[in-house]
């Protein structure tokens, strides 16, 4: 419910979600020109944990079948929910890996919750970068377009950067 990239103001309801696709794909049908060809669902927090991700998928899909679908996620549930994915006929993925090592992930990340538990430290960090890459590499064999997101952190994670860009080549 915003149109800058990477802020919200609300978690929209799926319907509310496809009200605001039909608004905005309206608003630019009579502009004239570019016309809306992607939706995307990112934050706040993970899509793969809100159900109503792919209730917006299958709405938005049933009105508007033409259109690319696209889902940002931390990677967390990407493997186990990958079927979900596909059956949303969701084209690409934007997954956000900002560590390799749980050394470094303890520092970017405060805590996840995995499986209903609270996990931090290298323990929490551990546990997501493994799900992350496990989730990156199922979908890749499933065809899915992927796109790395990588948060630089001067002092972090910088120290991992290209070695992460190396891997997930």
């Amino acid at each position: 419910n915003e149109s800058r990239p990477g802020v919200t103001s609300k978690v929209l309801t799926a319907l509310e979600g496809l009200e605001r696709v039909r608004l905005v794909k309206q608003h630019m049908d009579l502009k004239g020109g570019a016309k809306l060809k992607v939706v995307g669902i990112a934050g706040p927090g993970d899509p793969l944990a809100n159900p109503r991700t792919f209730e917006t998928f299958k709405l938005v899909r049933q009105e508007f079948p033409d259109m690319t679908l696209c889902l940002s996620t931390n990677g967390l549930m990407l493997e186990e929910m990958l079927p979900q994915i596909l059956a949303a006929d969701v084209h690409s993925l934007t997954v956000t890996i900002n560590a390799l090592t749980p050394q470094t992930g303890s520092k970017v990340y405060e805590w996840i919750n995995y499986q209903g538990h609270k996990l931090s430290g290298e323990k929490g960090a551990a546990i997501l970068i493994d799900k992350q890459f496990a989730g990156l590499k199922a979908a890749a064999e499933a065809g899915l377009t992927i796109k790395i997101n990588h948060v630089y952190i001067p002092g972090v994670n910088d120290h991992e950067t290209l070695e992460l860009a190396v891997k997930v080549r």
